[in-house]
């Protein structure tokens, strides 16, 4: 399926309503946040959203969700793509546990949680605010927004205890619940 030109393009068009209608929303709903930039280059890059660093560039408004720095997809070697809960203490490989960085946030970042990765960013809830937006208008799911916000989980991953990924998912589960 994933060879499959027709299967590609019909993804790649799905996605396209799906990011141009969430992008309006934003620019209606957080005017703050909308970049006209973005949603230029999205009939530039319509065809390449089956690519995972193109559709995540856009789901995330052109930004990092780690630091909110601009990223540029004409420079696509500083870019990388980061699982924001550490791939070894949750096998999850979905969209929704993946966030287009810098290369180098990548690179500082480590097997870390974001938030412990990036004490600053995270300090002032100004990241935070910007993951509620894009939530808000539909680019980001609930369950990426819980990979970043969820607090207690951070807490037992981040102070160096090994937990088991049943005990990470029920951990998630209860958090999501209060």
């Amino acid at each position: 399926r994933e060879d499959d030109p027709k299967a590609k393009n019909k993804r790649a068009d799905s996605r396209k309503r799906a990011i141009d209608k969430a992008l309006k929303k934003l620019k209606e709903d957080v005017v703050d946040e909308y970049n006209e930039k973005v949603y230029k280059e999205l009939k530039q890059y319509e065809k390449r959203l089956d690519e995972e660093k193109v559709y995540l560039y856009f789901m995330q408004n052109g930004k990092s969700l780690y630091t909110g720095k601009e990223l540029n997809l004409n420079e696509p070697e500083n870019l990388e793509i980061d699982h924001i809960i550490p791939y070894s203490l949750s096998d999850d490989d979905s969209l929704d546990n993946k966030a287009l960085v810098l290369k180098k946030e990548n690179q500082n970042k480590g097997n870390k949680i974001v938030k412990e990765a990036f004490t600053q960013s995270f300090s002032d809830s100004e990241m935070m605010d910007y993951w509620k937006n894009l939530k808000k208008a539909g680019l980001i799911s609930e369950k990426k927004y819980n990979n970043s916000a969820e607090k207690i989980a951070l807490y037992i991953i981040s102070s160096g205890r090994e937990i088991t990924n049943l005990l990470l998912q029920k951990i998630l589960y209860y958090v999501k619940a209060i």
